[in-house]
């Protein structure tokens, strides 16, 4: 599974990472460049630099993985989307399910 997430700065982006990472919640976390996003919160047109976190996850880890992410999210309604992947090379889906077991 993917899930992504937006976080206010790459700070709070790369502490979650590394925690789900060392927590074996999630095999690997990309940290994405800065992006602007617009969206409306409490009838305001909001503009804002965020920061993309990816996380890769086999299906068995992704509910665990995701009530960790909003334990650990500062935004009161954050974004979470995870989404099925249609393809994984078999060997990086081993290797991930590993990491994740232990």
């Amino acid at each position: 599974m993917i899930i992504i997430s937006t976080l206010p700065n790459r700070e709070d982006a790369k502490k979650i990472a590394r925690t789900l990472v060392e927590k074996r919640l999630v095999a690997c976390a990309w940290v994405l460049g800065e992006i602007q996003s617009f969206y409306i919160w409490k009838d305001q047109l909001q503009e804002d630099e965020e920061t993309v976190l990816v996380l890769k996850v086999p299906k068995e880890k992704a509910s665990e993985a995701i009530n960790e992410l909003r334990n650990l999210h500062p935004y009161e309604v954050p974004e979470i989307i995870a989404v099925e992947a249609d393809y994984v090379l078999p060997e990086y889906l081993k290797w991930a399910k590993e990491v994740c077991e232990k």
